[in-house]
């Protein structure tokens, strides 16, 4: 409807006793964070032009059928950056200790979800 919008995802990365592995876990529902106002050049309010606040849980969103598939995308785009974090050291565990880290990530989907 003409609203700026993007996808709260939640997310939760386990770091193993063993330093190398990682578990990640994805919450199924999340945000739908939308802007009050319909977007516009003219208008540079941050109730316009910034979606921080988080308007709809998805699992209710009226109008919008795409979180199933929506869903599927951001988890794979989450494990890919994981996978790619720790492949090139940017993510380490430490021996002996378990580790964990709950986490948010934003995505802007179209109508079908991807």
């Amino acid at each position: 409807d003409g609203r700026k919008c993007h996808v709260k995802f939640y997310l939760l990365l386990v770091g193993l006793e063993d330093g190398r592995r990682w578990n990640l876990y994805t919450y199924k529902d999340g945000y739908a964070c939308i802007s009050p106002h319909k977007w516009g050049s003219d208008d540079t309010s941050s109730d316009t032009q910034v979606t921080i606040i988080r308007s709809e849980r998805l699992s209710t969103v009226k109008g919008w059928g795409a979180w199933p598939a929506g869903y599927t995308t951001c988890k794979e785009v989450a494990a890919q950056v994981v996978k790619q974090a720790v492949e090139q050291g940017k993510l380490e565990g430490r021996d002996a200790k378990k580790q964990f880290e709950i986490f948010s990530a934003d995505f802007v989907l179209d109508t079908s979800g991807k």
